[in-house]
């Protein structure tokens, strides 16, 4: 199933991968891991409410997601008051109030202003257009790494969705798997002990 939620105006639709819902699965060497994908085949229209804050990410009221050049002539999509309010054709044309710039796969890029998020868009096209891109180099420039709350948090967001859905069928192979993701943040909190005591003050949750 394809992993993805839809932003749609009059004019347009496109998709993003911002908006994670939590999922498990297994590496090739069986050992068990915890992931989020894009979305849930949502649609969400101009003027509706977004899904701007989980356990595992947050997004601001006013920010704009970074669209794919790939399938996009708009470069940004517009978030105001938590709202989808439409696209953007040109990223220099994003209001000035506008300081932070997410990727349609959600992660936060440096840029903090119009004409930075336009610099990382060109950075991005030339790359993706080249016979061999070098995507990690760019990475590395334009976007923040993972916090460590955030890594808790894709933990515990998937722990509250497997406690909450025990019958899933995804859980038929791997029946132990609650205890499993229960062990790993258990891990994450001896090995970081002030995250996770504030991350658990923070969202006043039992695990």
């Amino acid at each position: 199933m394809k992993a993805c939620d839809y932003l749609i105006d009059e004019q347009h639709e496109t998709e993003v991968q911002c908006f994670y819902s939590p999922f498990f699965a297994e590496k090739e060497n069986k050992e068990k891991y915890t992931w989020h994908t894009g979305g849930s085949l949502k649609t969400f229209k101009t003027g509706d409410t977004l899904p701007l804050e989980t356990l595992y990410y947050s997004y601001p009221d006013d920010f704009c997601i970074v669209l794919n050049p790939v399938a996009n002539p708009y470069q940004l999509a517009l978030v105001e008051k938590g709202k989808f309010i439409g696209f953007i054709k040109d990223a220099l044309d994003a209001p000035e109030h506008i300081t932070s710039f997410y990727t349609f796969k959600g992660y936060k890029t440096r840029a903090q202003n119009s004409k930075e998020a336009k610099q990382y868009i060109e950075e991005y096209q030339q790359q993706i257009d080249k016979e061999k891109p070098n995507l990690s180099e760019l990475t590395l420039k334009w976007i923040e790494p993972l916090t460590s709350e955030q890594k808790l948090g894709e933990l515990v967001d998937c722990y509250v969705w497997a406690r909450n859905n025990p019958e899933d069928e995804r859980f038929e192979d791997d029946p132990h798997y609650i205890e499993d993701i229960l062990l790993s943040i258990k891990e994450f909190a001896e090995e970081n002990p002030h995250t996770f005591t504030s991350f658990v003050s923070k969202h006043k949750i039992q695990i």
